[in-house]
């Protein structure tokens, strides 16, 4: 029973905007479960598998584009940040597929990267296609326009995904492990158990399904504000939208770690998430 609630309880670990990792810490004894805790530090922003080291041109300022006066130099230019870009979006797909979302998380998630891939797509043969100066940068614009793929898109798929983990730890407690806690309950009333402890067990429970009732609906609220994020907020919608997501996972953070408690769980003890 103590082994199940240690392996379903997820605690998952948001950290600053520069940093994306797995660390290993040693979990505390809960009676008989002893082992490692893992713990997953995750970044809102470009996570190592979505993002390696872009070279410079991927960043070019679409202002410096603007003035650029040669056909070619625009259509070179943009195509190669088009390319940077479908990468980005095939690394994150891949990233995707390998993980442990649900079927319809993966396909939900995936649909996204191909709408914008496909777009990109377009819009590259579209630009190479181009014999005016003019309808090349307008070309170039709509990719920073239409799609801000390393501004909005990608901190978008990565918060999407992270909730999506956050959701499928929340039904493990609420589903099985709350389940499970009951059980225990009721073999300790049928065995004329410990009454004061059988109370505090109760009382337990019963704050742990308040406190998962509420995490729920803040998982929910921030996937619809994620959801939304679109490439028009950028920038200073963006960054405001973004910042509350990582807030409210820092308090779905410390909800997991709060319902860990109700149900006297010792230790950081949570299974990898990916």
């Amino acid at each position: 029973m103590k082994k199940n609630l240690a392996l379903i309880i997820a605690i998952i670990t948001i950290s600053s905007l520069a940093g994306f990792g797995v660390v290993q810490a040693k979990g505390q004894d809960n009676d008989n479960f002893k082992g490692k805790a893992h713990s997953q530090k995750i970044n809102i922003e470009t996570p190592k598998d979505f993002n390696e080291n872009f070279p410079m041109a991927s960043r070019e300022d679409e202002t410096a584009l603007k003035n650029e006066s040669n056909l070619k130099t625009v259509i070179t230019k943009g195509s190669n940040m088009i390319d940077m870009r479908l990468n980005a979006l095939n690394r994150a797909k891949t990233s995707i597929n390998k993980s442990k979302l649900s079927a319809n998380q993966k396909t939900s998630l995936i649909a996204m990267i191909d709408e914008n891939i496909n777009g990109l797509t377009n819009l590259k043969t579209k630009l190479v296609a181009e014999t005016d100066l003019a309808l090349a940068k307008a070309d170039l614009s709509s990719m920073f326009t239409d799609y801000r793929i390393y501004g909005v898109f990608m901190p978008k798929l990565n918060a999407l995904r992270i909730i999506d983990m956050n959701s499928n730890n929340l039904d493990k407690i609420q589903t099985t492990t709350f389940t499970n806690y009951q059980t225990k309950i009721d073999a300790l009333k049928a065995s004329n158990g410990d009454a004061a402890l059988i109370a505090k067990m109760e009382a337990g429970l019963a704050k742990a399904k308040t406190d998962a009732s509420k995490t729920s609906s803040l998982i929910s609220s921030t996937m619809i504000k994620a959801q939304n994020l679109k490439p028009a907020d950028y920038p200073t919608q963006s960054k405001t939208i973004l910042k509350d997501i990582k807030n409210n996972l820092k308090t779905i953070h410390n909800d997991f770690k709060l319902i860990r408690t109700d149900l006297g769980i010792k230790g950081r003890v949570n299974v990898m998430t990916k």
